[in-house]
Parts: structure tokens; C-alpha cells; sequence
């Protein structure tokens, strides 16, 4: 088959889902308020809280959601063929992912911007809120310190690749002030020089890589696991608007950028898509994903692209913070996961790899060696982009749990306190970095974001049951029914997988009772969650029996601002 069939299947298929079936959770479902004020505007602070241009917030959220996972996952899900990755992001993504993304932000936008572990709280009750806080935190760590290790590898001895990765901070810094300082509001100058100033690094990376500045850039693993949390630090702490944001922004461009020239270059050069339909391994033999059946492990091994937990943490972390109107969270949470399956489907037409593609243009054949090295600084960049976003994220969520302990670290104005916390954040996941491996960390990944969609989506479901008639919790409760069956199935075979024999000579026994006893807490954690929410929804329907038509929220936090629990319901 013609590679070319995927990515214009999935540009169609998102294209309907967007117009049709999002507008449709928007409209009908949420019932958003493009008058309504947001977070950004009644909590602005100038710090976290800024009211943003929508499409730069695009830009950030989606470059912080489209980490390895569009990447990685798609090419490793090819050991079972093409088809069953495909479908699972065609209509995960369509029905379940965009869904996923688009509810969370809005609950978090109008809950004042409160983490997801504050909504569980809320809205479902104070088990579901213990009981998320413990899962979220520990998962939120993981997932970052699997992040950092993935770009350790990508950076390790790659001069170019540092390199261009270090010039999108000062060219995030001068867009940043530009747009906020010197020529405020000004989103198409500041692009044009912001880009301008990518690309001269892009492709100063061949000139740099023989030139006697080379060292300068040319790292050790250690060295770099040692430098990712300095950075992650500073982009946690630092007001959002001059680095975070611009440089996600920033990035956008390139991502969006290369997978609009590799659909043109699938076009051009329209590779066969040799590997079968449905392969053999589909049962578990594979030599990639060895002992992993395609049922549950293939909607765990590709996670972004299709639904993803990580997203609920940006979707309630930094976006909600700089929403400019409840209209523009259809364009920013939806449209920007639609966008990543587009990624995601093009790793599984293009496992044939981008530097072949591109190579494979006309008079490019000669650098093939030139796009290797492009496609290793691409993938560091898509994934830098969201270990940064995540870290603030994390600051975020460590401090509404600090505050509960002592009120002052809580505060996200104060300097020491924000400092403070970060610190930890950082020293958590680096140590993690710079200690484990990937074999030590990458077991419990898939899983864990997998069982934090399912804690999206039962706060998500919570949500939309007590504002709206029960059959419009549909569009949240079949995604979570379907993920809480595989996620629950493969956490429970994994489980008995790290306490195999064989998993124990391999990893040794430490490593291996650590794995499974992590993964038997998360799945008692989630259980909880789910519990507590099947017990919250049928408080609701009683109360709705009872003719109550405003079901109050479970609790209001009086420290945050946001609306009343009466006014949450009456929309």
C-alpha cells in the first residue's frame, strides 16, 4: 500500500472529528462561554497567570503534549503491522484523545486553573483526591525522568543536536521580551525573528560540527543528565512568558514545519508500506516487544498520538493559566491533539525513517547523513519541549500539595517558595536521570501515563454528570470503559511479567520487586480513583431522581479563586 493512504485518512478523519464532533462536546456538552472570564484575566499576575495570544498557546501546549511518545510508540507498535497502530490512533485520537484533552482543559479553566489532582477533589470527593495526588506525583516524576534520559541519548556526542537545542533558549528569551516588552502584542514580528534565528541554527549545525567550537557542544551522557535539571529549574521557575512559552512556541514551527515537508516528501517519493498489514508477532513473539500480545499492549506502547495521560497534566498545568477566552479551548486543547495524531500517523508511514524521505527528494540524495543528524536534533527538541512544560507542571503540583502543609509554599508569587519547590522537583526526576537507566524506568512508563488518562477521564466524567444530562457523559465514559480494561489488563500482566524468574535474573531482584511493587500501588491507587467515582456518579443520578437539577461540587477550595460550585453547574 501507498504510505500516502495514512497521513491524507487521518487529515480527513481529524478535519470531520474537529468540525463535527468536538464542536459538538464544546457546544453541547460544555457549553463554553467565549465571555467568561478566565484564570488568565481574573488571577493575571504577570508570572503564570498571562493572558496569551491563542495561537502562541497552541504553539506551547502542543509542542509541551508532542514529547517521543508520536514518535517512538508508533515505530515500536510496527512489530504487530501497520493496521493496529493505525486505526488505534485514527479513532483513539478522534473520539477518545481529543475528547480527553479538550474536557480536562476546560475543567481546569473553570475550576480557577486547578491542577487535576484538585479537581478529583471537587469533583469526585477526598479518597479520589488522596488517592490521585499519590498517583499523579509519582508518575509525574517518572514520565519526566524517562523524558530526560530519552533526550540524554539523543544529545550524547551530537554537537549539532546541543547546539541547536541551546540556541532556542536565547531566541526564546528576545521573543519573549519582544512580544511582552519591547513591541507588545506584535505575534508576527516577533515569530519572523524568532524563526529566523532557529533555522540560522539548524543550519549552522554542518558548519559547527567541523569547526573547532565542535567541543564546546560535545557531551557526555553524565554531563548532560546533570545539565537538564538546571535547565528544567529555570524554566520552571522563570515567568512564563519570557522562556517557557516562546520557546514552545518556537518549536512549533519546527515540529509542524518538518511534518508538513514530510507529507510532501511521501508525496514526492510515495514509499510502499512494506511491512504487512497484521504480522505474526500480533501474539506476543515479537523481538521488539517480546511477551507483548497487541491486545492490551498496543494501546499502552502508543500513547500520544491516541489518548495520553501526560496530556491532563499540561491541559490542568500551565495552558489553563493563559487560556485569553473559554472559545479558543476548542482550537488550543482539541485541535492541538488532533495535530499529534497527525504525527503519530506519519511515524507509522514512515518507519522507513525521515532521513530516507527526505534524502529521496530530488537532489537531496546526497545528504542522507545531513537529515540523520536532523532527525536526532528533531527528536530532542519535541521531547525537551514537554520534560520543560512538565517541570513546571510538577512545581505546580508539589506546591498545592505544600500549601496544605504549610501555607507559604504554596504561594506562586514568592520567589523563595516557588524557587523552593522547583528545586525539589528537579533534584526528584534528575537524580532518576543521572542514577537509573532506561531498562530501570522504561518498564512502569507505558502503563503509568496510560492509568493517568483513566484518572483523567473519571474526573472528566464526574465533571461533565453533575453540569449535564448523563447520556452526555458518553462522550468521556466509553473512552475511560475501554482504557481502564487494557491499561488495567496490561498493568496487571506486567505485574506478574517483573516478578517472573526470568525478569529477575535479567534486571536482578531488587530492581525487579521495585517494579512490581510500584505497579501493584499505582493500580490500587487508580482503583480507588475509579471506586470513588463510581460512588460519586451515583449520588449524582439519585440527586437527579430526586428532581435536584444544580448537583453541588463535592468541596470549593477557599484559597483559590473560581466560581461557585451552583454557578460551575448552572454554566
Amino acid at each position: 500500500m501507498n504510505s500516502l493512504v495514512l497521513p491524507l485518512t487521518a487529515i480527513v478523519l481529524f478535519a470531520f472529528a474537529y468540525r463535527y464532533y468536538i464542536a459538538f462536546v464544546a457546544t453541547k456538552v460544555a457549553r463554553v462561554d467565549p465571555s467568561r472570564p478566565t484564570p488568565a484575566v481574573t488571577q493575571a499576575d504577570g508570572r503564570d497567570f498571562v493572558k496569551t495570544n491563542k495561537y502562541v498557546l497552541f504553539g506551547h501546549h502542543f509542542a509541551a503534549i508532542s514529547a517521543s511518545g508520536p514518535l517512538i510508540g508508533p515505530v515500536l507498535a510496527a512489530q504487530f503491522g501497520y493496521l493496529p497502530g493505525a486505526l488505534w490512533i485514527l479513532f483513539g485520537a478522534a473520539l477518545g484523545g481529543a475528547v480527553h484533552d479538550f474536557i480536562i482543559l476546560f475543567a481546569s479553566v473553570r475550576h480557577g486553573a486547578a491542577p487535576l489532582s484538585e479537581i478529583a477533589r471537587r469533583e469526585i470527593g477526598p479518597v479520589a483526591h488522596k488517592a490521585a495526588t499519590a498517583a499523579i506525583l509519582f508518575i509525574t516524576i517518572l514520565l519526566l525522568a524517562g523524558l530526560a534520559i530519552v533526550v540524554v541519548n539523543a544529545l550524547a556526542h551530537s554537537p549539532w543536536g546541543t547546539f541547536t537545542v541551546a540556541m532556542t533558549i536565547p531566541a526564546a528569551l528576545l521573543f519573549g521580551l519582544y512580544m511582552y516588552r519591547i513591541r507588545p502584542g506584535r505575534v508576527v514580528e516577533g515569530s519572523l525573528i524568532g524563526v529566523a534565528l532557529i533555522l540560522l541554527a539548524v543550519f549552522a549545525g554542518p558548519w559547527l560540527v567541523k569547526s573547532q567550537f565542535a567541543s564546546w557542544f560535545t557531551f557526555q551522557p553524565k554531563t548532560l543528565a546533570l545539565m537538564l535539571p538546571v535547565y528544567g529549574f529555570i524554566a520552571a521557575t522563570l515567568p512564563v512568558w519570557l522562556l517557557l512559552c516562546p520557546r514552545d512556541y518556537l518549536s512549533t514551527y519546527m515540529k509542524i514545519g518538518t511534518i508538513v515537508l514530510l507529507v510532501v516528501g511521501v508525496a514526492i517519493v510515495h514509499p510502499k508500506l512494506l511491512m504487512p498489514a497484521v504480522t505474526p508477532y500480533v501474539n506476543g513473539t515479537g523481538p521488539v516487544l517480546p511477551g507483548m500480545k497487541v491486545f492490551p499492549f498496543c494501546f499502552i506502547v502508543i500513547a500520544c498520538g491516541a489518548i495520553s495521560g501526560f496530556h491532563s497534566l499540561i491541559g490542568s498545568g500551565t495552558t489553563p493559566r493563559m487560556i485569553p477566552n473559554e472559545g479558543s479551548i476548542k482550537f488550543i486543547g482539541a485541535g492541538a491533539m488532533l495535530t499529534e495524531g497527525v504525527v503519530a500517523i506519519m511515524a507509522v508511514s514512515l518507519a522507513v525513517g525521515m532521513a530516507q524521505i527526505f534524502s529521496g527528494l530530488p537532489g537531496m540524495r546526497g545528504l542522507m547523513a545531513y537529515w540523520y543528524h536532523f532527525a536526532i536534533m528533531f527528536e530532542a527538541v519535541f521531547i525537551l519541549t514537554a520534560l520543560d512544560t512538565g517541570t513546571r507542571v510538577a512545581r505546580y503540583l508539589f506546591q498545592d500539595v505544600a500549601r496544605h502543609v504549610w501555607a507559604p509554599l504554596g504561594s506562586t508569587t514568592n520567589w523563595v517558595s516557588v524557587s523552593a519547590v522547583g528545586a525539589v522537583v528537579c533534584v526528584a526526576w534528575g537524580y532518576l536521570a543521572v542514577t537509573g537507566s532506561i531498562e530501570t524506568i522504561w518498564p512502569l512508563f507505558g502503563v503509568s501515563n496510560q492509568l493517568l488518562a483513566v484518572i483523567a477521564l473519571a474526573v472528566g466524567t464526574s465533571f461533565i454528570l453533575r453540569q449535564r444530562p448523563a447520556p452526555y457523559a458518553l462522550v468521556t465514559l466509553v473512552p475511560l470503559a475501554f482504557l481502564t480494561v487494557s491499561t488495567m489488563t496490561a498493568g496487571v500482566l506486567n505485574t506478574f511479567r517483573y516478578l517472573s524468574p526470568a525478569y529477575v535474573a535479567d534486571k536482578g531482584a531488587t530492581v525487579a520487586y521495585i517494579d512490581g511493587a510500584l505497579s501493584v500501588i499505582l493500580i490500587f491507587l487508580v482503583g480507588l480513583v475509579l471506586i470513588d467515582s463510581v460512588r460519586r456518579w451515583g449520588y449524582i443520578l439519585a440527586e437527579r431522581r430526586r428532581g435536584v437539577v444544580n448537583v453541588p461540587a463535592v468541596a470549593r477550595d477557599p484559597d483559590r479563586a473560581g466560581p461557585s460550585p451552583v454557578a460551575e453547574v448552572a454554566g
